[in-house]
């Protein structure tokens, strides 16, 4: 059997032509992707438009670390935490640098006026100060990075150096 020349070019053109049209409409088809992103929150829902940090805890609720307190957002509306020097069980400071969850579901956030430990079940706030008395506290108040290791210790980076802290013993510091 033998193939004529001409349909040897027609089907080189067309597989070439087949080709080039997949090749251009390759971006248009990735662009349509990128539309997949939503706004969820409102421009009135979080009480400052910086945010430092954001977290998912083991929950699905997303976290937002801002300039004027923490805000948890549950897919349907937010709550607010903030600072309030009447109340030892609020947050130390309403600007938040940094989130983590631990095991047990508590979560730490560093501020810049300390740590803190959220428990989810109470939504009480437990506070961690730098005390100069106290050289198993907390090395500085002002808590810029937080990361928990395989051996559970917290580790806190701050503007003066790195403290440690034991989460499955007495949660004394190590600096």
């Amino acid at each position: 059997m033998r193939i004529e020349p001409n349909t040897i070019i027609s089907y080189t053109f067309s597989l070439v032509f087949v080709l080039l049209f997949g090749w251009c409409i390759r971006p248009v088809i990735s662009q349509q992707q990128i539309q997949a992103i939503r706004r969820f929150i409102d421009d009135q829902a979080l009480s400052h438009n910086i945010i430092e940090e954001v977290f998912q805890d083991e929950k699905g609720f997303m976290w937002f670390g801002t300039y004027d307190g923490l805000v948890r957002f549950d897919g349907y509306s937010v709550k607010y935490y903030k600072y309030n020097h009447l109340d030892q069980n609020s947050i130390s400071n309403d600007v938040i640098t940094s989130m983590v969850q631990d095991d047990e579901g508590i979560l730490w956030i560093g501020t810049h006026m300390g740590l803190n430990a959220f428990d989810p079940a109470t939504e009480m706030f437990t506070r961690y100060y730098s005390s100069q008395l106290d050289k198993n506290s907390l090395i500085s108040n002002q808590v810029l990075s937080l990361m928990i290791d395989s051996n559970g210790s917290l580790w806190i980076g701050t503007y003066f150096g790195l403290s440690i802290m034991d989460l499955r013993a007495d949660h004394s510091f190590a600096n």
